[in-house]
């Protein structure tokens, strides 16, 4: 009974996914977008900028021996981090904001609604461009774009108005990003303060109805399920903006091995060389997140980051591999990106 209790739990749960897949890729539509590889460099301007200073290896040395400051401006962003959620996007932008060439926001400011929201997107483009860090000529701004896979128009939206911006996309093993997404709902997210019910009740939608965001009638267990499905999110991107202008980030990597998977998101850029192994101080904790050398000061994330995760049961880790690993399957053959459960 406890078998077909869980396959038709896999069932209903396919369905939901995969009617909801269907649904954004429908709204999205697929554009065919042939930009040339010179439209890309328009990010950046020129060469002679952003070359860094020899010798120097942390942000302040380089911008406070400039011989004259520049006036700093508000710019649209060059980059966005598109998700996805509790995957490390936190910590890859903050990483990213040592580069002296990058400008970010501060990081409880670094998730920029816009795109998604209806009443924010009709202000106009220059309300957002307002909401952007402050920049040097020679800095390209990055910032998180928050629920664009929650809003069928939203990728669409970013396109219309920055077609050259440079996607990340941040992803993990769905089953630890589905445990803290659970965790983080309710330390800081809209069941902060409630008692939390058994994780294996939340996860089997055995533990009731629990809204998963103020501003939809989403519920928890759907929306930790919708937000694990990687293929879905490379898919709507794709549909969008072309694949050159796209990088999957190894959320895992970019904890355990910082310098290895910031080295390819550098690259992919196209900034100028900078990060080192100076940079960057691991944590004794297993799954703890590196501190960040800033030359005199050492930054490290939040504590609230890295929550211990308490054990799943057999039946609930069985049953989100039956149902992950289809879509990790076609992950890997769109991306060519593996992940085992």
């Amino acid at each position: 009974m406890k078998t077909k209790f869980t396959h038709e739990k896999i069932f209903f749960s396919l369905t939901f996914v995969i009617v909801t897949t269907y649904v954004f890729l429908v709204y999205s539509g697929h554009r065919n977008v042939a930009l040339e590889e010179e439209t890309n460099d328009a990010l950046i301007s020129g060469e002679d900028k952003l070359k860094l200073k020899e010798g120097s290896k942390n942000v302040e040395e380089i911008r406070d021996t400039e011989d004259s400051k520049e006036d700093k401006m508000k710019k649209l962003p060059g980059f966005l981090i598109a998700g996805v959620k509790m995957c490390g996007t936190g910590a890859l932008l903050e990483i990213l904001k040592m580069h002296p060439n990058i400008a970010g926001p501060s990081y409880d400011k670094s998730e920029v609604h816009f795109w998604d929201k209806d009443y924010l997107y009709h202000k106009g483009i220059e309300y957002y461009k307002e909401l952007m860090p402050d920049a040097e000529p020679d800095q390209t701004v990055i910032v998180k774009a928050p629920g664009v896979f929650c809003n069928p128009l939203a990728l669409n939206r970013i396109f219309d108005v920055i077609p050259v911006v440079k996607m990340l996309l941040v992803v993990r093993n769905p089953i630890d990003r589905v445990v803290s997404d659970i965790l983080h709902n309710y330390a800081n997210g809209l069941q902060k303060g409630q008692k939390m019910p058994d994780i294996n009740d939340i996860i089997m939608d055995r533990a009731g109805y629990i809204q998963a965001y103020k501003d939809s009638d989403i519920s928890l267990h759907k929306s930790i399920l919708m937000m694990s499905n990687y293929s879905m999110m490379f898919q709507q991107i794709t549909n969008v903006f072309p694949m050159q202008n796209i990088l999957i980030v190894n959320g895992q990597t970019l904890v355990e091995d910082p310098l290895s998977e910031i080295k390819k998101v550098e690259q992919f850029l196209r900034l100028p060389s900078f990060f080192s192994k100076d940079h960057f101080v691991l944590p004794k904790e297993k799954n703890g997140f590196p501190c960040f050398n800033l030359g005199e000061d050492s930054q490290c994330m939040d504590k609230k980051k890295g929550r211990p995760h308490p054990p799943l049961a057999e039946e609930t880790i069985q049953f989100l591999r039956q149902l992950f690993q289809p879509m990790l399957n076609q992950f890997e053959v769109q991306t060519g990106i593996r992940y085992t459960l």
